[in-house]
């Protein structure tokens, strides 16, 4: 005799589903798309769950990062001192490869802002006072102490420049020293 069966729609083992595809990945821009001098960010990598990414900086020391289950994963970039682009070039899935093409994202790096001050005069008369003179990054604000207190400055100007009136010095036996504390800047270009 001749026996057929035909599997009911959607039984167990009546169908094979096979996917076709190349894994694939993606970045994201950074956290943080400028960061100070000697400081990092984080850079967001989603694509194919599981796959092996490979990620250069300026175009050199290939580095591999793995995505997790749900396909994700994070470049955790270092302190940085110049600006720095990363770039996705291959993702490996099992036996699967894919060359990733226009994937990057660029981290600015800022220099640190720099002062420097002198006073215009270094002997006065007991009761007057001394301009101080602060050059530096522009936009800056450049903090300051006298050994008690602590002073700011007001933003150095476009050329880099500050002065600053000290109050009467009226203790003869004693030297006054002016401390540089800190440089500062906001939103810097």
């Amino acid at each position: 005799p001749s026996c057929n069966y035909t599997p009911i729609a959607g039984s167990a083992g009546s169908s094979v589903l096979i996917e076709v595809g190349l894994p694939d990945a993606t970045i994201s821009p950074a956290l943080d798309a400028n960061v100070c001098s000697g400081t990092g960010t984080s850079i967001a990598v989603q694509g194919t769950p599981n796959g092996v990414v490979t990620y250069t900086i300026n175009g050199l020391n290939p580095t591999n990062i793995t995505l997790d289950n749900g396909g994700n994963a994070t470049i955790q970039t270092g302190n940085l001192t110049t600006s720095s682009v990363f770039a996705l070039t291959n993702i490996v899935l099992t036996d699967c490869s894919n060359v990733i093409a226009n994937q990057s994202t660029t981290v600015n790096v800022i220099e640190l802002p720099v002062a420097s001050f002198t006073a215009a005069d270094t002997e006065i008369c007991e009761g007057t006072t001394t301009v101080l003179n602060f050059t530096g990054t522009p936009g800056s604000v450049v903090t300051y102490t006298d050994g008690t207190t602590v002073y700011t400055t007001p933003v150095l100007d476009a050329l880099g420049n500050a002065t600053v009136t000290t109050s009467p010095l009226t203790n003869p036996a004693i030297s006054y020293t002016y401390t540089l504390v800190s440089v500062s800047i906001d939103n810097p270009v």
